[in-house]
């Protein structure tokens, strides 16, 4: 399989690229989560990756993963299609909080996402990171921001499984906060810096807008789904 290198320098130019509305807790209403008290509950919290709303401006009609050709190819329903083989119950809400806390991280109001932790997922998968201002870590501590959404949501219950991923664009120093609060917390960690260097990984000549071509294809996203299942396939 031949491998491309993808400077740093264009992965901090897409995060900056987008301006990436979002389907945030404060515009979520805990009636729109399915609460069914007997189904094995998986929430996923991501970007843009996850899900992002249509945009003419930027030439996305979908409202599923960027650049996904389809909903079911996106890496969320990839998964979900692949819990629900092996737990029939399943029941996974995913939001985009790109806004609310990847922008904000250290910041965010824990108000926002009382419904999340109302949900209270069996399972919380925090697959973001692209959106983090890269000179926020100077002052401020990403690691510590995972902590505190991760600890509301699930009431510090240690019962609670935690996933995070590394960026799928790589950025060493946001890479290695996420690795440093995957090993203190115990959680799971997928890592996927190494996808965006592979070729068809991204959607390059499928959009005309750039920042919407430098993410996940149906093949990048596929990867994703197949990374982060390794982890958790045997919960």
């Amino acid at each position: 399989m031949k491998v491309t290198y993808l400077f740093f320098s264009v992965a901090l130019f897409i995060t900056g690229y987008l301006t990436t509305p979002e389907f945030s807790a404060k515009k979520t209403i805990l009636g729109d989560i399915n609460n069914d008290s007997l189904a094995y509950k998986v929430l996923i919290l991501g970007n843009s990756m996850t899900k992002h709303e249509p945009n003419q401006a930027l030439g996305w009609k979908g409202n599923w993963g960027m650049a996904a050709s389809s909903e079911e190819n996106d890496y969320v329903h990839l998964l979900i299609k692949k819990f629900r083989e092996k737990k029939p119950n399943v029941n996974v809400e995913y939001f985009n909080v790109a806004q609310s806390f990847e922008r904000a991280y250290w910041k965010f109001d824990l108000k926002d996402f009382s419904q999340f932790r109302s949900f209270n997922p069996d399972l919380l998968i925090i697959r973001l990171g692209e959106n983090v201002p890269a000179d926020s870590l100077a002052k401020y501590s990403f690691k510590d921001g995972l902590k505190r959404l991760s600890d509301y949501i699930t009431s510090g219950n240690k019962n609670k499984k935690v996933c995070v991923s590394t960026r799928f664009w790589p950025n060493k120093l946001i890479d290695d906060q996420i690795k440093n609060y995957a090993a203190e917390n115990n959680c799971i960690l997928t890592n996927l810096s190494q996808l965006s260097g592979i070729d068809g990984s991204m959607a390059t000549g499928k959009f005309e807008n750039k920042g919407v071509a430098m993410h996940p294809s149906d093949d990048g996203m596929k990867m994703i789904a197949e990374s982060l299942w390794k982890g958790l396939k045997n919960l």
